[in-house]
């Protein structure tokens, strides 16, 4: 029996905005790409379904890279996914004996358009991978809204505070309260691992909540022959003596998707140093 498609479906009523991912699908297929087990593919997968609904904030055509570099203890996340839904993300390195509760580093994230870019730098200092979510809805995008993520099943949801005509503007509502309220419904939805769009609206309705909208969300990495390529050319570019390490057949392994791809030395030595 295959899995249905991964989904981002919102709902809302007048205060605010709930937005459910339905996960499972992608990180299956996250799990048959990344070579990992236990607690590092745990906080991996974490990291994936507490980012994801991020993808709400962005406007048609936009992307979101969101990278963690913890140092203490060292690892890296990288996820890059788009407005359309599409995801590839990775960890590094791939055998871990474990990740402790609290992480130190930095998260940066990226949001790119046609027009222009913004890019923002967090320092971590011992901090939960909840509160470095809430970090970057604060103070990278400035809603306020948190992510819940479940513990049982591949969900999460995304509530999201609506403006009040009301309220004066300068008074922040408290979202960590908000959350607070919604959890045992959030956690009852997640252990019954509802996972159609027509049980999730039902569920929503009884809640007082209306549907909106949903999205497709799916693993593609994108890279290809001549990317790889290109990538291997601008490297040797910048350290043309690790020309002379290379084999006469060179592999290249897409860190997100585990392909592999294989060039001629002679081919990418030519493509810089034309007289190497």
């Amino acid at each position: 029996m295959s899995l249905s498609d991964s989904r981002l479906i919102t709902f809302y009523n007048q205060d605010l905005v709930l937005h459910f991912f339905e996960g499972q699908k992608l990180i299956h297929d996250l799990v048959l790409t990344q070579q990992h087990q236990g607690s590092s593919f745990g906080y991996f997968r974490d990291f994936i379904l507490g980012v994801q609904p991020l993808i709400t904030f962005l406007k048609p055509g936009e992307q979101l890279c969101v990278y963690l570099d913890s140092e203490i203890p060292y690892f890296r996340i990288k996820l890059e996914t788009n407005s359309s839904g599409y995801l590839r993300a990775m960890v590094y390195p791939e055998q871990m004996e474990g990740i402790p509760d609290r992480v130190s580093g930095k998260v940066r994230l990226l949001r790119l358009n046609r027009d222009n870019s913004y890019h923002s730098v967090i320092d971590l200092d011992a901090v939960t991978l909840g509160e470095i979510i809430n970090l970057v809805l604060e103070r990278s995008w400035q809603f306020h809204a948190r992510v819940h993520v479940s513990s049982i099943s591949d969900q999460s949801v995304m509530i999201h505070k609506l403006p009040s005509l009301e309220q004066d503007i300068s008074e922040a509502p408290d979202m960590d309260q908000c959350l607070e309220e919604w959890k045992q419904r959030l956690d009852t939805l997640f252990s019954e691992a509802t996972a159609t769009v027509e049980s999730l609206s039902a569920t929503a309705s009884s809640w007082g909540f209306q549907y909106l909208s949903q999205r497709k969300i799916e693993f593609y990495c994108g890279c290809g022959q001549e990317q790889m390529r290109q990538n291997m050319i601008q490297f040797l570019q910048s350290k043309p003596e690790e020309i002379d390490y290379l084999e006469s057949e060179v592999e290249v392994i897409c860190e997100y998707c585990k392909s592999k791809y294989y060039f001629q030395r002679n081919d990418l030595a030519s493509a810089i140093l034309p007289t190497h």
